[in-house]
């Protein structure tokens, strides 16, 4: 069934160090905040534990309590919820990224773009492939934090005048330091995509002394900021018009003249 118009609700959330159950606990309180009801749920990366790449002693599988609360939400607020967190699969760990639908369909999609900075990328297997998904009549490509900085792994791709996505989805945790260079990538992704950009961040303080001040945003296929919340942990909603990303794709179709 297609959706004119989507409600996506970003939860901004501290996320305690290595956790999980208090941060489970935690994200179950805050949802009792919700003010409107959700077709898709966006949590930030590494949503139950923080950015710890310490995978060994953190990494779930598939059919862990993480997951098990994803899927749960879904079902609960029936709506599509997107997190990420270290998933063991053999002997290999990766930074993956679910997308969970009430029905308990998982798609996922494995960080092409660790970050070496941190070694993520010594104890993370990289990811191979990018993930599309179709929910409500709405094309997603979600993707996490580091990938912001790659343009050339999120770029739309059409075929005759249909185009792969319709929104940009990156979850993150994003220092306060670096947040302008976020908000100016996440601008450019939308404009040069012609798509939405969401981005969903943390708030708090990590366990290597990070410091994140959240803002995490939508910005619309002008790279204009249409929602954008502030340095403290909040829901924030926003529509998105199908229409109004339709009409402005044909009144300015950039696409047809995008390199092979």
């Amino acid at each position: 069934m297609k959706a004119s118009t989507l409600e996506v609700c970003l939860i901004q959330s501290d996320i305690c160090w290595k956790e999980v159950e208090t941060n489970l606990l935690h994200y179950r309180n805050i949802l009792q905040n919700l003010d409107k009801k959700p077709n898709v749920l966006i949590f930030p990366e590494m949503f139950n534990t923080g950015f710890a790449v310490d995978t060994t002693l953190l990494a779930e599988t598939i059919d862990g309590q993480s997951v098990h609360f994803l899927k749960e939400c879904a079902k609960k607020y029936d709506a599509a919820v997107v997190a990420s967190l270290a998933l063991q699969e053999n002997n290999d760990y990766f930074n993956a990224l679910l997308w969970v639908t009430p029905d308990g369909c998982i798609q996922r999609y494995d960080k092409r773009h660790l970050f070496s900075i941190a070694s993520e990328s010594e104890l993370f297997t990289v990811g191979k492939s990018s993930l599309l998904v179709e929910y409500k009549g709405w094309k997603f490509m979600p993707l996490i934090c580091y990938d912001l900085r790659f343009p050339i792994w999120s770029r739309n791709k059409r075929n005759n005048n249909d185009l792969a996505y319709d929104c940009l989805i990156y979850i993150a945790n994003w220092p306060s330091g670096r947040i302008g260079v976020y908000k100016t990538l996440l601008a450019a992704r939308a404009i040069e995509n012609q798509s939405y950009a969401i981005g969903v961040n943390r708030v708090g303080k990590d366990g290597n002394h990070l410091v994140y001040n959240g803002q995490s945003q939508a910005v619309n296929f002008f790279g204009q900021v249409i929602a954008q919340a502030g340095e403290k942990e909040q829901i924030l909603s926003v529509t998105l018009s199908k229409d109004d990303l339709d009409n402005y794709r044909k009144r300015f179709p950039v696409y047809l003249d995008w390199d092979e």
